[in-house]
């Protein structure tokens, strides 16, 4: 989906750790990842740090609503 993008609404976030996993969700027994936080954790990660309670924030961060982009650096 793409949603018209207003530099005016744009909210830039670099974050670092010494390690991450995010593990595939249909995955038990392995350890198959994704390269880059998926979507769904980015949105716990904002909503996290905006102290919005879990299960609290879906309708506010959905995708028609909120855009959002990863990028390795």
């Amino acid at each position: 989906m793409n949603i018209p993008l207003n530099t005016d609404q744009v909210l830039e976030l670099k974050l670092s750790g010494k390690f991450a996993h995010f593990r595939k969700f249909y995955t038990n027994a392995s350890s198959l990842t994704y390269m880059l936080p998926p979507r769904t954790t980015v949105c716990g990660l904002l909503a996290s740090m905006l102290q919005i309670p879990r299960d609290n924030y879906y309708d506010l961060m959905s995708s028609d609503k909120l855009g959002i982009a990863v990028s390795l650096t």
